[in-house]
Parts: structure tokens; C-alpha cells; sequence
């Protein structure tokens, strides 16, 4: 079942996206062992998020399966994934993309590369070919220092990464001054939340899907309403009346992007997008998701109550 970057982006579009999907986590379940919570949908969630200019971020307890999980995504669709491990550490852009070196080669000077940069390159090379970067542990380090560029990158129409000043350039096969992002690969980080880690700015989060990946759970998923049967400003109208939040014109234009995927449903972009912006908000009341039995879940999940019997909700905060 092995795709071309080409061939996938066309599947996922297809109207039989549902059923190749579920093949494919079948075939992740049956042969790499990977079984995730009945109704959470989750290797569905992640092939969704899959190209739509957003960092997916896949979050949970240890042990279960963020890690795994893009990396039997890749072996079962034909796809390079390559593990980039991110240390405490880095604090800016050099330690992901590395940096010129003006006294490289007996100093004739030439450009210091890294992992993460040798392996955009490579993408950018084969463009038929699907790659995936995992950042393991992303929140080991502040996101923001090392990972700015990149989030800025990931927004801009052209998506030029400058490395360099063209001037400066001193061998043929040098890594080029200006690289650009290679729309077949994916940035896939993983995160943890305790005392050695670094929390999520909201910065991040609105550029992000989030993926969360919970220990054992029971849920019982229905047929939700569609994302391309559904209008983006009536979501945002009920989110800022159930949760009090507003959504932001780029979370519309992920919104736009990610319902071309016609097996996605608005509880996917709820539990992915809109939730995890929820932060020590406080509420008279738990909010009614109801409608939305993944975003339900994780509400009743994300719960605590004080002496006041006040409600507050952190998506961080309880598991």
C-alpha cells in the first residue's frame, strides 16, 4: 500500500478516503501493533492533518504510541520517516538548521549542517517521494528559539527558508543559500508535559494540529458533521458561546484547507485545533460538547472544580 506524495494527496481528497484509511490502520494495528483507543479515530486524525501547512504535534502519556505512530504511518504508505532528537539545550535557529562557517575547509568557509537540514534537502531532491521529521520530545527545549524560523517559513506563500547570503556560497554542492520548504514532507513532533519540559505558547498551538493520544479509554464515536458540509462561521460562534474563545482568521484558513479531507468532521478540528487553546480558562459550568464525542471526551478529561465549584478547564492540565 505504498503511496507517491502525488498519489496520497489524492487519495486523501478521494471519496473513498474512509476506506482506505481504515485499511491502512488495520494494517498498522494488525502488523506493527499498534492498537489505539476504539473511537478516537486517531491514525484517520493524523493522515487528515497530513500536508495542510501545520506542525502536528502528537501528545499523551509515555508508552502510548506517539512515537510509533508516525513512524508505521511511514512504513506502511512507503514514506521516509527520519527521528530528529531535540536537546535541552538548543536555543535557536542554528541548532535545528545549522550555520555558515566562515573558517570551514582551512577557511575557505562553507555551511555547518544538521540532521534536520540535511533531511529537507534530501526532500527537496525527490519531490515524488513522502518524508517525514519526527522531532522527538519537541517541549524539551523552548519551541519558539529553535523551531521560529521554520514556523515562520511554514506560512509564507513562497516558503524560502535563507540560510545564508548568496555571496558566501563556496562549493558546488554546497547546501544552496535559499532552500525552499518541500511541500512532500511533514514535521511531526512529540511532546511530554512534567517538570523537565517547556510549555506550548499559544503561538505554537495556532500553528499546530495536536494530536492527543490518551492511555486506555472508552468512546463511542458517531458520524459527526462533515468540515465541508459545515460553515466555519457558525463553528465560531458556537465555540465562543460554549467555550468562550475566539477563533483566529488562521485557524479558518487550516479550517478551509483541512475540510478538502471529506472524511474529516468537525469534532476532528475541535479536538485538534480549538481545545488544546484552552489554558486555566475558567467556567461557571463544564461547557456541553455532546455533540462531539472526541471533544467530549477530552473536556470531561481536561475538568477540574475548586472549593467554589468553579470549573476550570487546562488541556494540559490533567493528564
Amino acid at each position: 500500500m505504498e503511496y507517491t506524495y502525488s498519489s496520497l494527496i489524492s487519495m486523501l481528497k478521494s471519496k473513498t478516503a474512509e476506506e482506505d484509511l481504515k485499511k491502512i490502520s488495520e494494517e498498522i494495528k494488525n502488523e506493527k501493533g499498534l492498537n489505539y483507543p476504539d473511537g478516537l479515530r486517531i491514525v484517520e486524525r493524523f493522515m487528515g492533518a497530513l500536508f495542510t501547512n501545520q506542525l502536528i504535534i502528537l501528545s499523551g502519556p509515555p508508552g502510548t504510541g506517539k512515537t510509533s505512530l508516525p513512524f508505521a504511518v511511514a512504513a506502511t504508505i512507503g514514506a521516509e520517516c527520519i527521528p530528529i532528537y531535540v536537546q535541552p539545550n538548543w536555543t535557536d535557529n542554528q541548532d535545528l538548521m545549522g550555520y555558515y562557517n566562515p573558517i570551514k575547509d582551512n577557511n575557505k568557509g562553507g555551511y555547518t549542517s544538521t540532521p534536520f537540514l540535511d533531511a529537507l534537502w534530501e526532500a527537496s531532491k525527490n519531490k515524488d517521494k513522502i518524508y517525514f521529521i519526527v522531532l522527538d520530545e519537541m517541549n524539551l527545549a523552548h519551541i519558539e528559539y529553535y523551531f521560529s524560523t521554520m514556523l515562520s517559513v511554514m506560512e509564507t506563500e513562497k516558503k524560502e527558508i535563507v540560510l545564508y547570503s548568496e555571496h558566501l556560497k563556496s562549493g558546488e554542492n554546497e547546501i544552496p543559500a535559499i532552500l525552499e520548504l518541500p511541500e512532500n514532507l511533514q514535521i511531526i513532533g512529540t511532546l511530554n508535559m512534567d517538570e523537565t519540559t517547556k510549555g506550548i505558547s499559544p503561538k505554537v498551538i495556532d500553528r499546530s494540529y495536536i494530536l492527543e493520544i490518551p492511555g486506555k479509554i472508552e468512546i463511542e464515536h458517531d458520524e459527526d458533521t462533515k468540515m465541508k458540509d459545515s460553515d466555519f462561521d457558525d463553528l465560531e460562534s458556537e465555540m465562543r458561546e460554549l467555550l468562550d474563545i475566539n477563533l483566529s482568521f488562521r485557524l479558518k484558513k487550516h479550517y478551509e484547507t483541512m475540510s478538502e479531507r471529506e472524511f474529516l468532521n468537525v469534532d476532528d478540528f475541535i479536538a485538534g485545533k480549538v481545545l488544546p487553546m484552552i489554558r486555566d480558562k475558567k467556567y461557571e459550568e463544564e461547557p456541553d460538547l455532546s455533540e462531539y464525542a472526541i471533544s467530549e471526551n477530552k473536556i470531561v478529561r481536561m475538568t477540574q472544580k475548586n472549593d467554589e465549584n468553579e470549573v476550570k478547564l487546562d488541556f494540559w492540565g490533567n493528564d
